[in-house]
Parts: C-alpha cells; structure tokens; sequence
C-alpha cells in the first residue's frame, strides 16, 4: 500500500516510534504490518487514554452516537473542531487479507482486550 509505505517511512524515524521498536516483543509484532507507525501511534493514544480514564470520573461517548449520514463528512467536522488537518485526504489504506490478519495479530497482542476492541471500531 502506497500510502503506508509514505506514513512509515515519515514517521519510523520519529523519536516514540524508535524507541518502541527497540522492544523486541513489539518490533516482532509490528514489523511486517503495514502502516505500523500509525497503528503504535493510535495504540499509545488509546493506551494513555485508558490510564487516564482509570483516574478520574469521565463519560465516554460512543461513536455511533454522534451519527451522521456521512461518515467520511463527519470525521471532518471533528477533524475541524479539534484543529487537525488531515495528512493526505486523497490517500485510503486498504489492506489485503493478509495484511488485515498481521494488522489485527498485532493490535491484539499489543493490547488489553477493551483496548482492541475500542480501537477495532475505528479500523473496520
């Protein structure tokens, strides 16, 4: 996939993504998987999420219930609202079933079960 081989090799050089790399449980988990700098940023951001959730007394709001027709559209609003611009809107990631199955190996040994599956909801 293109698009993955452009993301990876902009960020694999990124400070956080060396450093968690250097593991060798997560290197042997991620090496082959396309796009896996996106997939070790989205999995730090969640995990943090977590432990941060764990602390303090939060509502968490599912996706679903900020429906719109459009799902594309709607992940641009909050895109904008949040003050993000999207890297290359032209670009897609899909991945073949092979590259699916290293994808899902990967985030399920890299993560609680919660955590896989909240992150699943975004990804298929």
């Amino acid at each position: 996939i293109d698009y993955c081989k452009e993301i990876d090799n902009k960020y694999k050089k990124v400070s956080q993504i060396k450093y968690l790399m250097a593991d060798t449980s997560i290197k042997s988990a991620a090496e082959d998987v396309p796009c896996y700098t996106e997939f070790l940023r989205i999995i730090t951001w969640y995990k943090n999420v977590f432990a941060m959730a764990s602390e303090k007394n939060n509502i968490w709001i599912r996706w679903e219930e900020l429906y719109a027709d459009d799902e594309y559209w709607m992940g641009q609003y909050l895109l904008e609202f949040a003050g993000i611009k999207r890297w290359n809107p032209d670009k897609t990631w899909e991945f073949d079933t092979d590259d699916a199955k290293k994808r899902d190996e990967m985030l399920m040994r890299l993560t609680t079960p919660e955590e896989y599956e909240r992150i699943m909801l975004f990804i298929r």
